[in-house]
């Protein structure tokens, strides 16, 4: 894959990526287009990846001639991880910034905020990490007609890594502890629960906890009671690190099975050793080649990898080519040419391979990648051919 190398330095880097900035005229001779992610809390590592990422791409693309001969303006805001602000943000992106399109965000609960705000003024959005289906289509089975997606969903992550650890493991019976009130891990639960038991298999227990819980031992103990084969743990890289090492504490020696939000760093630096032999799905194959020119690229302009916060950064690439191969194929920055064109756009060439945008669902289709830990390192192990 032909990545572009050229990148400017942080000295003359463009005015229009400051966070805010506006200009007297949304018609400035450029194509603007949004990002909204937290940059701020708890959160902020996978939406500053992401943001980075971003700039990159916009940066390299404005170095060989933007497009449709103009050059790109971003536009960013901070949502702090916060379904208001993020709505708050869109709206802002739209009404004075003028953006014809926004990328992001990375939560679903976040998604579900500001799809409702770019329907309702035509601008399309393209969600990053989003995997709730509920942020593409809605809970009376209609499409959100302005709001696509790069990343797989909860159903199709939750029913691979199902498949994988019934069909490919042998595990028959296995335990759940998942955040409650969490879209993305109520959504796991969920999808993951559905295929497990339609192949066969049984869950034990559904053990669930609050948001702000940072003691998982009471769970964790009415689990090992039941000597699960594993424990799916859909959730965040915090409570994986609380959870997994409380659970090795109390004895529990059964192995984990996870989703994307465990391709993380910080999983391994604190809590290697926990989380040995667990098994997650990603989307993306990280030991790919193909991805040499991303990775060396963003090392080169920030000086760390963008793999520390997992694959984050690379649906930041994935959106982007996407955006801007729309607006190619729209030949305008029009909002509505734009999102007529991101839908059923096929063979987009992302990070690690082509992406295609299904029209009836505006879900993305592309591999899962099986990912697990392994003499604590993350490894992948086998690829799934993406579904709709």
């Amino acid at each position: 894959m032909k990545k572009v190398i050229a990148l400017l330095t942080a000295a003359v880097l463009s005015v229009s990526l400051l966070a805010g900035c506006n200009s007297d005229s949304a018609d400035s001779g450029t194509i603007r287009i949004g990002f909204v992610g937290p940059l701020t809390g708890d959160s902020q590592p996978w939406g500053e990846a992401q943001l980075n990422e971003i700039k990159l791409c916009v940066e390299n693309l404005n170095n060989n001639g933007g497009v449709l001969g103009k050059e790109v303006e971003l536009f960013y805001y901070d949502n702090r991880a916060d379904n208001i602000e993020s709505a708050n943000a869109a709206k802002r992106l739209i009404q004075e910034d003028g953006v014809c399109a926004i990328l992001g965000p990375n939560a679903s609960g976040a998604a579900n905020a500001m799809a409702s705000v770019c329907d309702e003024n035509s601008v399309p959005m393209i969600a990053t990490n989003a995997t709730n289906p509920s942020v593409t289509v809605d809970d009376d089975g209609n499409v959100r007609p302005y709001v696509f997606r790069v990343c797989l969903t909860d159903t199709q992550f939750g029913e691979s890594i199902a498949s994988y650890a019934y069909s490919e493991m042998g595990l028959r019976n296995v335990a759940i502890l998942y955040e409650v009130g969490s879209d993305y891990s109520m959504g796991l639960e969920q999808s993951f629960t559905a295929s497990f038991e339609s192949l066969g298999g049984t869950i034990l227990t559904t053990e669930g906890y609050k948001t702000d819980d940072v003691d998982f031992r009471a769970q964790l103990s009415a689990i090992k009671e039941l000597n699960p084969d594993a424990i799916f743990l859909p959730a965040l890289y915090k409570q994986i690190v609380l959870a997994t090492n409380q659970a090795r504490e109390l004895g529990e020696d059964a192995i984990f099975l996870g989703t994307d939000s465990w391709f993380s760093d910080d999983v391994l630096a604190a809590a290697a050793a926990s989380v040995e032999g667990a098994v997650f799905t990603a989307a993306i194959d990280t030991e790919s080649e193909e991805l040499a020119d991303i990775k060396a690229e963003y090392l080169d302009a920030y000086g760390e990898e963008i793999d520390t916060m997992g694959t984050t950064g690379y649906y930041g690439y994935d959106a982007f080519m996407v955006l801007i191969a729309a607006i190619e194929k729209a030949g305008s920055d029009d909002p509505t040419a734009i999102r007529d064109a991101l839908e059923g756009i096929t063979d987009v060439e992302g990070c690690i391979g082509p992406l295609s945008l299904d029209a009836d669902t505006h879900n993305t289709q592309r591999v899962v990648a099986i990912t697990t830990v392994e003499n604590g390192a993350f490894k992948t192990i086998s690829l799934y051919g993406g579904s709709k």
